[in-house]
């Protein structure tokens, strides 16, 4: 399955507290890279006039950021089916362009992509998506929500024999 991973902590400044809006489109850039092995992937960016060379010129006008973006989300789109996973997705809030309506845009016109937000700090995260804000671009639309709570004791113990028994391995003994 086509996908890129984005670990937003990776890309997040400690010292200005910012994520780059370079940073974001670098990494969706080279999430492409990662998928252009494929010809099919090629032929499409080569139609939405994006090229494949590397590095990326990083100092680029807001704007035309946004228009890179938009136009690298098309290209991924005509995939048929791709996953965007934003891990830590919560710093997404320090991002210096408005992401927001891009992501709406994904929802609202892109099919083929299907947009997966993990974070730890899930009341961040909800606010930076802003479901529940009237105000959002994002308000009103369909989500699914999943929380993990940690294992008991028993559980990991559980967790543990079945991945042992899975693998064809022999435990000896969880205390």
């Amino acid at each position: 399955m086509n996908y890129i991973f984005i670990d937003v902590r990776r890309i997040y400044d400690n010292v200005a507290r910012k994520v780059q809006a370079e940073r974001l489109y670098e990494e969706l850039y080279l999430g492409l890279l990662r998928l252009s092995r494929r010809e099919r992937v090629r032929d499409i960016l080569a139609r939405s006039g994006i090229s494949l060379e590397y590095p990326i010129k990083v100092k680029l006008p807001v704007e035309e950021i946004r228009g890179n973006i938009l136009r690298i989300l098309d290209g991924l789109n005509e995939l048929g089916r791709v996953i965007i996973v934003f891990d830590e997705a919560q710093y997404l809030r320090y991002l210096t362009i408005g992401l927001r309506p891009i992501l709406a845009h994904v929802y609202d016109y892109m099919r083929g992509i299907t947009m997966v937000f993990t974070g730890s700090e899930v009341g961040l995260l909800y606010d930076f998506i802003g479901v529940e804000d009237p105000g959002s671009e994002l308000y009103g639309r369909y989500y699914e929500s999943i929380e993990l709570r940690p294992f008991s004791v028993e559980e990991s113990k559980e967790f543990l024999r079945a991945g042992f028994k899975e693998l064809g391995l022999a435990l000896k003994s969880i205390s």
